[in-house]
């Protein structure tokens, strides 16, 4: 769950989410149930175990860079 936590905090998939969801007022996006089924992330067990275990340290980390590195890395698996 936490390898989903990061993946989802990422800018990547951020923007996928503004893409497809509906924009509330002031910008603010809605992460509804078909918004969620619609993103693309990686599969868990595409994901390498010492990837995984850095995206889960990461994923209460406030550091967005480092979310997003962690993030491109999978996604290009």
């Amino acid at each position: 769950m936490k390898i989903l936590q990061a993946l989802l905090r990422s800018t990547g998939v951020f923007t996928q989410v503004r893409a497809i969801s509906v924009q509330m007022r002031g910008g603010a996006v809605r992460y509804q149930a078909q918004v969620l089924r619609k993103l693309r992330i990686p599969k868990a067990d595409k994901i390498p175990e010492s990837l995984g275990g850095r995206l889960s340290a990461a994923a209460d980390s406030g550091d967005q860079q480092l979310i997003d590195a962690l993030a491109d890395e999978a996604f290009a698996l």
